[in-house]
């Protein structure tokens, strides 16, 4: 019974230490889940925390660059996802060859020292770099060994902006004191030891003087000067002290000022500028020779030279300036600008001055009224300073730059017309192929029908549209690169008065004559000197619908290179149209010559560029001066002809008795519409016409007719063959094979230099398309009887 009595004892005290056990394992149960939701909290804290953080976070191993944790910073810095950072390798994907370098060597440090500091550039996925400052931190576990690497980010885009800042400011500061023509130091007050010097000192001590001290460096001696004025620009500081010195160093006179500046560390410094007064010790001994040099200068310069006072009275003019206002100088010194000047043009003087008093070099250009007329000039104006650089007044030189700029716009419109020339040429020359089937066809039908004839007065107004259309080809052709103007010589008064009274007649507007020299001789295109003064007279008439009168002055003048800088030295016949009608706004002024600008609402805006065009390619010139409401007076420029004698061209003869026998022609052109209709206009006349489409083919037909026995009496030839070869080197070839050839040459181009100069090229004759059997009949004519 005790046996069984101490077992149960046992098995009590066992249950009971079973139980504590139990108990025991349930608080450590209990311990562990709190101390896991408090890490578990705690990890929420910490991530919250560095997802509030500006400063990216990013957290990996060094060995196979995997990311391990990263914050929402490095997300929207870098614009990648969480999924494709997790990816990437760290920190080959985020920075450049050159920065990666930079990285490795860092984190190489960081392995051996645990902390290490790095700039590098962040690659974002857009490919845009931002400047990081980034701190990184080893992390190991209790057996030593690399567990990751904390990089902690700070984006120092303003950083590096304001440090490119200061580099360049400070860049800036050196490279004007470097630039100035003067001696600038500064130095510490206290120990004298010299802190900055500009290039100018460095290139005449020719030594680095940083660092040593002013009195040695600068006088030669052991201890600081006895005239140093340290104590007297500490006490009157910030005021500037100013004084002259002899320096033996370098054998000059020096004026000096000094002042106290703080210094970027905060002390005070002493802040030199030294000015070269050497050679103005000796300007101050002949002052008095120098001022009659001066004035000597001054009133034997052909420019203008002016001075001013405080109140813009003019203390002194040079003879230049009399002439220029027309006024002596007795009469000039003591006025102000609005007593010299219109209102408006005084104003543009006050203005041009005003910075100038100010104490700044001015230099404008400007467009004054002188004497009625409007005149563009250049002006360079400095301020008068006394001895202590104060302004007392101003000094100015003028140049009468208006023939210049005139030359100027003279060019500027010729570059826009020569940028329409290649699109006008090839336009008018494929338009003058249209024209030449549509004017040829209507001609032609127009001799088959009687003039009773129900269609007559449609095809009449059929063929006066294309003449119409034919005149608007001619003006594109006038902006054309590379033509020539075919010139004879002729009396330029006689043109002049058939073309006027021609284009007046029916209007009431008067042309007036002046009675002067009729025996005016120019070397010029008739037709297109004619449609100058054509289009000059219709413009006046339309300008005066009131009526009025037509001024025309031609007389003969010569040209120095003065008085118009854009022509060429030699005679010229100038011309000017002057009418009373409702002129042109200064607004428009400059644009009238442009083409295709017009203030018509029919108008095409060829006209006046058609004028300056047919005038420029002559050498001559146009001007023009007008305001609106008071009329407008156009002042044209012709070479004179150097020879006086008019060839006196003899009247061709008619058809009929030219050709005595079978004329025998061979036609040429690509054009095959061109081709058929020229053949029927021959045929028409009782020719014996054979067409080909390339010069190639003529040449070969040519030949074989030639050696048969049955030559062309007269060869038609396209200039212009873009498939094939074209009327010049055809007509080469041609005259190989027979030097007594006839040849026509034909082309839409009508200012192609073959066409102006076709006799220089082999051919004995030119028909500019569109053109009429009649016109093409009278070509032949002179040809044959060539």
């Amino acid at each position: 019974m005790r046996d069984i009595d101490k077992n149960k004892t046992e098995l009590v005290e066992e249950l009971k230490e079973i139980r504590q056990r139990i108990a025991g394992l349930s608080q450590v149960e209990f311990e562990c889940i709190c101390a896991k939701k408090a890490l578990h909290n705690e990890k929420r804290y910490i991530e919250a925390s560095l997802n509030a953080q500006q400063d990216t976070f990013f957290l990996f191993e060094p060995g196979t660059g995997k990311a391990i944790r990263w914050n929402r910073a490095f997300n929207d810095v870098s614009g990648y996802t969480d999924e494709e950072i997790s990816k990437l390798k760290v920190p080959e994907s985020y920075y450049s060859p050159d920065d990666l370098k930079k990285a490795t060597t860092v984190v190489n440090d960081v392995m051996d020292k645990r902390t290490g500091t790095i700039e590098l550039e962040l690659i974002c996925k857009d490919g845009t770099k931002v400047p990081f400052e980034y701190k990184l931190s080893l992390i190991r576990d209790a057996g030593e060994k690399t567990d990751f690497i904390i990089s902690i980010g700070r984006d120092i885009s303003d950083r590096k902006l304001s440090e490119r800042s200061l580099v360049f400011e400070r860049a800036q500061l050196l490279s004007i004191f470097d630039s100035i023509d003067e001696f600038i130091y500064v130095s510490d007050i206290n120990t004298y030891e010299i802190l900055f010097v500009n290039q100018k000192m460095k290139n005449v001590f020719q030594k680095d003087l940083i660092g040593g001290t002013c009195y040695r460096e600068f006088q030669g001696i052991d201890a600081p000067c006895e005239f140093c004025t340290n104590e007297i620009i500490q006490k009157q500081k910030p005021e500037p002290y100013r004084w002259e010195y002899y320096n033996p160093i370098i054998d000059k006179y020096i004026a000096i000022v000094d002042r106290i500046i703080r210094w970027p560390d905060g002390r005070d410094v002493r802040f030199e500028i030294a000015i070269d007064i050497t050679e103005h010790k000796c300007v101050e001994e002949s002052l008095r020779v120098s001022e009659e040099k001066y004035r000597a200068i001054s009133e034997s310069a052909l420019d203008p030279i002016f001075c001013k006072d405080l109140d813009s009275r003019y203390t002194f003019v040079n003879p230049a300036m009399e002439i220029l206002l027309g006024r002596p100088a007795s009469e000039l010194i003591g006025l102000t600008p609005g007593e010299v000047f219109d209102a408006e043009s005084a104003a543009i003087v006050e203005d041009v001055d005003a910075p100038v008093f100010r104490g700044e070099v001015n230099n404008e250009i400007r467009t004054l009224n002188i004497r009625g007329e409007n005149r563009t000039f250049h002006t360079v104006q400095v301020p008068l300073r006394d001895s202590g650089g104060k302004v007392v007044g101003i000094s100015g030189i003028v140049r009468d730059i208006t023939d210049r700029k005139k030359a100027e716009e003279v060019l500027l419109k010729m570059q826009k017309l020569e940028s329409i020339g290649t699109l006008a040429g090839g336009v008018a020359h494929d338009f003058n192929n249209i024209l030449m089937g549509l004017f040829g066809n209507i001609s032609m039908a127009k001799e088959e029908i009687s003039k009773d004839h129900p269609a007559f007065c449609f095809i009449k107004e059929a063929e006066t549209s294309v003449s119409r259309a034919t005149y608007l080809t001619k003006q594109l052709l006038t902006f054309a690169k590379g033509g020539d103007p075919v010139k004879e010589i002729f009396k330029l008064r006689t043109l002049i008065n058939e073309v006027v009274h021609f284009d007046l007649s029916g209007s009431n507007v008067l042309p007036v004559f002046d009675q002067g020299d009729d025996f005016m001789l120019v070397e010029a295109d008739k037709g297109q000197v004619q449609q100058v003064f054509s289009n000059l007279a219709i413009n006046a008439r339309e300008a005066m619908p009131d009526g009025g009168h037509l001024y025309l002055n031609l007389e003969k003048t010569e040209i120095s290179g003065r008085t118009a800088v854009h022509l060429k030295k030699g005679k010229y016949i100038k011309i000017v149209f002057r009418d009373e009608g409702t002129g042109i706004s200064q607004k428009h002024l400059r644009k009238i010559f442009d083409p295709y600008f017009t203030t018509k609402q029919t108008g095409s805006g060829l006209g006046l560029a058609t004028v300056y065009s047919i005038v420029n390619k002559h050498g001559g010139h146009i001007d023009v001066d007008s305001n609106a409401g008071k009329g407008a007076t156009f002042t044209i420029y012709l070479p004179e002809s150097k020879s006086q004698n008019i060839e006196i061209v003899k009247k061709t003869a008619e058809p009929s008795s030219v050709w005595k026998k079978k004329v025998r022609i061979l036609v040429m052109d690509d054009n095959e519409m061109i081709c058929t209709l020229v053949t029927k206009m021959l045929e028409k006349t009782g020719f014996s016409v054979e067409p080909v489409s390339d010069g190639k083919q003529a040449v070969e037909l040519y030949k074989r007719s030639l050696e048969e026995g049955n030559p062309f009496d007269v060869v038609i030839m396209d200039h212009t063959v873009p498939s094939g070869i074209g009327g010049q080197k055809a007509i080469k070839n041609i005259l190989a094979i027979d030097p007594d050839a006839k040849a026509i040459v034909s082309s839409g181009y009508a200012d192609d230099p073959v066409m102006a100069k076709y006799a220089e090229y082999g051919f004995k004759g030119v028909v500019v398309k569109p053109y009429t059997r009649h016109e093409l009949l009278k070509v032949l004519s002179k040809v044959l009887q060539k």
